[in-house]
Order: C-alpha cells, then structure tokens, then sequence
C-alpha cells in the first residue's frame, strides 16, 4: 500500500501508488469493499495531514515575519530615542528628568512626541518600513 511521506518538505520524490495496479489487485477479494474503505480512510487522512503540516507552514512563517517587525520597530525606537536623548542634552536639558519615559512609547508614539516636543527633528526621524 501507500505510506505517508516521510519529509513533506524534502525534494526527493516521493513514492506513489498506481490507481489502476492497486484497483486489480483489490477488485478479486472477498474484502474488497473494506480494503476500498479504508483505503479511501487513509488518502483523507493523508490530505488532513499535509493540510495540518501546510497551516504549521504558514504561521511559522507569519510568526516570523511578525517577529521580524518587531525587532525593526524596536531598531527605529532606539536610533530615535537616542537621537531625541542626545537634542535634549544638546539644549541643557535632563533626558530623566525633562522628557517623557521614551521607553514606553511604541515607534508612532514616539514619532508624535518628538514632532510635538522638538519639531526640529521632524526630518531625523527614522523611517522603518510599517
């Protein structure tokens, strides 16, 4: 009979089984009909089975990407939070004591209080793809 494959992913072939050389050896026996039966168990549960591996597939890869955003998002709010730290210092002022908690802040947050606060750096600001 067919076995299901060992690595869906890999690029070796894999085995298949001949519809029409299965169907003549069947068709003869008494059990016939149950063979069939299961037979036709076993390709659904091999499609739900590379369905499942398929979906495992995709959120494995939208995990990463979400992961991906996360950690350029995270780049963007250092290089402008160090940009706006070293203005504040700049201009005599106490990054801890004078501006917001800039940790706190997601990446659009962070670009609307530096617009508002120092509009001057308003073309510093670092762009990371949204």
């Amino acid at each position: 009979m067919i076995s299901p494959p060992n690595n869906p992913n890999s690029d070796e072939p894999q085995p298949q089984l001949d519809p029409l050389a299965f169907l003549s050896m069947v068709i003869n026996r008494e059990d016939a009909p149950q063979i069939l039966n299961k037979s036709v168990e076993f390709v659904a549960w091999i499609s739900y089975i590379q369905q499942d591996q398929a979906e495992a597939v995709r959120q494995k890869k939208a995990e990463a990407e979400a992961q991906q955003k996360v950690g350029i998002e995270a780049k963007a709010c250092k290089i402008l939070m160090a940009i706006t730290i070293e203005h504040a210092k700049s201009q005599g002022l106490d990054p801890y004591k004078d501006l917001d908690n800039l940790q706190s802040k997601s990446y659009n947050q962070l670009c609307a209080y530096v617009k508002r606060r120092f509009p001057e750096l308003s073309n510093r600001i670092p762009l990371y793809p949204a």
